[in-house]
C-alpha cells in the first residue's frame, strides 16, 4: 500500500509526459490510499486543462468520472488531529499535511512529485522514479549493505574460510 497525491493520479486518467511513470507505480503497487481532497485537486487540474485548451469539457467529466471510480473505495481521511501540527512545523499547507498525514497513519509511503514534500519528509514523500527504482517493495525489510557485508564476514569467520 502507497498514499499518492493528486500529481501522481492525475497523468493515470488525463494522458501527459508522466503517464508511464505513473502507470508504472501503479503496476509496481496498484493499492492506493487517497485523502477526499484529490478530488479538489483533480478537478481543478482538469479546470486549468479546460482553460488551457489542453482537453475538452466532456474528456475532463469521463476521466474525473473514471479517476472517482478507481479511487472513492481507497479514500480515507487521516486523522484531523494530525494535519495542523504538520502545518506548524513544517511550513506546509493543510493540502499537503493531509497526505503526510494519511501516509503516517497508514504507515506508508507517499508518492509524490512534489519536491518540497520530499525534501522535508524524506524517506516518507518520494518521487515516482526514486518508488520505482527501489529493489522491493517498499514494505519489506531489507539488509542494509553495511548489514550484508557484516553478515558475509561473519559467516565467513565462522567457516573458517
Amino acid at each position: 500500500m502507497i498514499a499518492v497525491d493528486a500529481n501522481v493520479i492525475i497523468p493515470i486518467f488525463c494522458a501527459s509526459a508522466r503517464t508511464a511513470t505513473a502507470q508504472a507505480v501503479q503496476e509496481r503497487d496498484p493499492e492506493w490510499v487517497v485523502p477526499s481532497l484529490w478530488e479538489y485537486e483533480f478537478h481543478n487540474a482538469m479546470a486549468k486543462a479546460i482553460r488551457a485548451g489542453l482537453i475538452s469539457l466532456d474528456a475532463a467529466l469521463a476521466a474525473a468520472r473514471h479517476a472517482a471510480e478507481a479511487l472513492r473505495p481507497n479514500t480515507i481521511e487521516p486523522p484531523f488531529f494530525l494535519v495542523p501540527p504538520l502545518c506548524a512545523k513544517h511550513g506546509i499547507t493543510a493540502y499537503d499535511a493531509a497526505y503526510i498525514a494519511l501516509a503516517q497513519h497508514r504507515g506508508c509511503i507517499l508518492v509524490t512529485e512534489d519536491a518540497e514534500l520530499q525534501r522535508k519528509f524524506p524517506g516518507l514523500a518520494i518521487a515516482m522514479e526514486t518508488f520505482l527504482a527501489q529493489g522491493s517493495a517498499p514494505s519489506s525489510v531489507r539488509e542494509t549493505p553495511a548489514v550484508a557485508v557484516y553478515g558475509r564476514q561473519r559467516r565467513g569467520k565462522a567457516t573458517g574460510k
